[in-house]
């Protein structure tokens, strides 16, 4: 995903071009996408993955085109695995400092299943308040820490 979070609607179209992309390769197979998203569990984009709206977030919603493209729907939601292992998504998977800007310390990375998977268990993560950061450091090698799920494919 692109990272260009500051444009909630270029965010949205990639949300939503990822699941359907996704979608249409598998051809009925379950599947997974998993990675860094660049958004927040409290996020349009992230409500539009797993619910299949944006809701309400006017600001998330892209401009129609005038070449007649229309914007993706989820006609059936993905799961996150964290969330549905844990109830809720870890606190955070990146720890970042850029130049002059604050530390960032948020939840981007997911690792989301469709219908016919389960999640059965995902690698623990240490709370934020247990990691030193920034990230990376001599622990950890990436601003991402590693995100991990045990999932079941329905025979």
């Amino acid at each position: 995903m692109p990272c260009v979070y500051w444009c909630p609607p270029v965010m949205s179209i990639h949300a939503a071009l990822a699941v359907k992309r996704t979608k249409d390769l598998a051809e009925g197979v379950p599947h997974i996408l998993c990675g860094d998203f660049n958004f927040q569990p409290t996020s349009s984009m992230y409500k539009f993955v797993t619910t299949g709206t944006l809701g309400s977030d006017k600001e998330a919603t892209p401009v129609a085109n005038p070449w007649g493209k229309y914007f993706p729907k989820v006609e059936v939601p993905m799961r996150s695995s964290y969330a549905a292992v844990n109830g809720c998504e870890p606190n955070f998977t990146n720890y970042a400092k850029v130049k002059q800007e604050p530390t960032f310390i948020e939840t981007l990375d997911y690792i989301f299943y469709s219908k016919g998977i389960e999640a059965e268990s995902v690698v623990k993560l240490p709370h934020r308040d247990a990691v030193e950061g920034p990230l990376p450091n001599g622990e950890e090698p990436s601003d991402h820490i590693l995100i991990g799920a045990k999932l079941n494919i329905a025979a």
